[in-house]
């Protein structure tokens, strides 16, 4: 690049699965950026699309998110300077689990719902080494890719319907998305370059938060340009339910009831 303003659009973000995410709309986004902002804060950040493009353009960036799913994506690929999951880390992650008998919950609740037993298994067996990973921002990275192999797999990239093992079964829908098939590692381990690849330093101070919103803003000052895009009221855009899983398996919750067929946590 022959400017440092376009140095950081070197690292590209890793393609979202995610509703209403602003991946494609991120040229268009940028026109309306003033140019003497420098704190900017994405306040619903969701796939952290669009707090990238603050980072890529050098600003200070606050992101947020009341999913703590999404808030690991922002701590994994906003805050973070550096850091990135080595060899070292994937055999951690991948080894058998010390503490097995505490890591069961994909096997006990979502075996047959979302996934064969098998795939389940390796799933809670990785969930119990990521807090053995030395540094928070690795294990943000973990949550991330693990989280975004999940839907990945699952058509529709979403948890909120219950033919996840029909369409797997489907040699036509296979044909079209091969994924529907191939074991989680796997694609783990395709898509962990792309995150990898996207972790930069753009200089600044950046923070990640998981908050309402509304408990966030008194907390916060000197910022220059506020980005809201908050969820879609009267939607079917139900984020909580669409994403139930992933937000299941990054908190690991053992004291919620898991309802209807597709075991969404209540409340």
């Amino acid at each position: 690049m022959l400017f440092k303003e376009d140095k950081n659009f070197g690292f590209q973000f890793p393609e979202p699965q995610y509703l209403g995410a602003k991946h494609t709309h991120l040229a268009w986004i940028k026109k309306f950026i003033p140019r003497n902002v420098t704190t900017a804060l994405d306040a619903f950040s969701g796939s952290q699309s669009v707090a990238f493009l603050f980072k890529q353009m050098w600003f200070t960036t606050f992101s947020n998110d009341f999913l703590n799913f999404n808030n690991q994506i922002g701590l994994a690929l906003i805050e973070n300077k550096e850091v990135k999951l080595t060899k070292e880390d994937i055999k951690l992650l991948y080894q058998p689990a010390a503490n097995k008998t505490d890591f069961e919950l994909m096997e006990n609740t979502f075996t047959n719902v979302f996934f064969e037993k098998k795939e389940a298994e390796f799933l809670d067996n990785f969930r119990a080494n990521i807090p053995l990973l030395d540094n928070t921002f690795k294990q943000a990275l973990a949550y991330t890719i693990i989280n975004r192999s999940m839907t990945r797999k699952i058509t529709m990239g979403h948890f909120g319907h219950t033919q996840a093992l029909v369409y797997a079964s489907d040699p036509e829908r296979i044909k079209r998305n091969r994924s529907l098939i191939r074991p989680i590692k796997e694609i783990f381990e395709e898509i962990l370059p792309k995150y990898n690849n996207a972790v930069f330093d753009n200089e600044k101070e950046n923070r990640s938060f998981n908050k309402n919103i509304l408990d966030l803003l008194p907390t916060i000052d000197n910022i220059d340009l506020a980005y809201f895009d908050p969820p879609y009221c009267d939607s079917h855009a139900d984020y909580q339910g669409f994403y139930h899983l992933l937000e299941t398996y990054t908190e690991y919750w053992k004291d919620k009831e898991f309802i209807n067929g597709i075991k969404r946590y209540e409340p």
